[in-house]
């Protein structure tokens, strides 16, 4: 999402400018500079795209490097806020699409000096919702920059209604919501690339995929336990393959064991995050999608396999009238995981790909609202 909006801001006729935030300061880029961080943001699935601190990897160092390399200007947190808006076109739009880079002063010395209007996107307010399922922190995290949102923003974008009205929920409960608008996201799908698919993979045999990060919501324990039904069950047919692709997340120690455990002959497989041509090559040929998720503000994996022709089998959550209409097989019990899997194994589904929602309509309906 971050690639499309850094994208779209470099396809814009105007003035144009990138903020990074680092660990030290701020960085101001211009569009020579946003043309070449484009470059080098990665395009794995799971990965942080986020600069700053070195737990991110020496890819996300890289990345600040060359950001500090193309800077028209360094700040200090403290001063940034004056010494941007000396830069920046008076009324310029400014754009979150997460739930940071809302910091009181920065904002505060962006209104102050150059009358700038802000939307910031809230994709969900699943940490609030799932308090016991997060990492350590992160709830009480969320919702200071939940907060954020709530007193900076001008407008809140939402991908789903059903993730608007769990935000003003919130918001309503801290004294009023924002004003905010329902901006469906737009779906790329990558050309599918086979090479970047993990060496050794049988796409022959039928297999299903889960794709997303392995955390408790997400219901992998769910999936393992099936296919541990179906190879105890000695079934005449020889059970499909489960790859699980997507990072390790938190607080999921018992699926992270029961992976650690799995052998090479196993019928499941964790291929770790992937390129996304190699999430569309896998995902392209599977007998569906497995996405038991107990919690949405969008889900794209089930919007991404829907755009592929793929059959998507979740859990009958309320988001997904909203992304697929009558598209998916929502299952709320584990004999129907159990029975619909075997049927797509015995016999396969394929349906007609879903249009891909556009990123074009998408801009057009931020633009008209900023």
């Amino acid at each position: 999402m971050e690639r499309a909006y850094l994208a779209q801001c470099l396809d814009w006729a105007g003035p144009v400018f990138g903020l990074v935030r680092t660990a030290f300061g701020y960085l101001l880029l211009d569009r020579a500079g946003m043309e070449a961080l484009r470059g080098a943001l990665p395009t794995r699935r799971g990965l942080l795209a986020r600069l700053g601190a070195a737990r991110f990897g020496p890819g996300a160092q890289r990345a600040e490097t060359l950001a500090r390399r193309h800077a028209i200007l360094r700040a200090p947190h403290a001063l940034a806020g004056a010494r941007i808006a000396r830069r920046i076109p008076a009324g310029a739009a400014y754009l979150s699409v997460g739930h940071g880079m809302l910091d009181p002063a920065l904002i505060g010395a962006l209104r102050a000096r150059a009358a700038i209007r802000v939307a910031a996107m809230v994709h969900d307010v699943i940490p609030l919702q799932r308090p016991g399922e997060q990492a350590p922190g992160r709830a009480e995290q969320f919702s200071e920059r939940l907060s954020r949102v709530r007193d900076n923003a001008d407008l809140v974008l939402y991908p789903s209604d059903h993730s608007r009205r769990a935000a003003e929920r919130i918001f309503d409960q801290w004294g009023g919501a924002p004003r905010g608008a329902v901006i469906p996201l737009g779906i790329t799908i990558a050309a599918p690339d086979l090479a970047g698919l993990p060496a050794g993979l049988d796409l022959t045999r039928p297999y299903f995929v889960a794709l997303g990060t392995i955390e408790p919501r997400k219901r992998h324990d769910l999936l393992l336990d099936l296919w541990d039904d179906m190879i105890w069950a000695q079934e005449a047919h020889a059970p499909p393959m489960l790859y699980i692709v997507g990072q390790r997340g938190w607080q999921n120690a018992d699926v992270v064991r029961r992976l650690d455990a799995l052998l090479p002959d196993d019928p499941v497989r964790e291929l770790g995050p992937l390129p996304d041509g190699a999430v569309t090559a896998l995902l392209s040929g599977a007998r569906a999608l497995l996405h038991p998720s107990a919690a949405e503000g969008f889900g794209l994996p089930p919007v991404e396999a829907a755009c592929l022709g793929v059959p998507v089998l979740c859990q009958p959550l309320e988001v997904y009238g909203e992304t697929l209409g009558g598209r998916a097989i929502c299952i709320a019990d584990r004999d129907g995981w159990r029975m619909a899997i075997g049927r797509l194994t015995q016999h396969p589904d394929p349906q007609e790909p879903m249009p891909a929602p556009g990123w074009a309509a998408h801009f057009n309906s931020l633009l008209s609202r900023l």
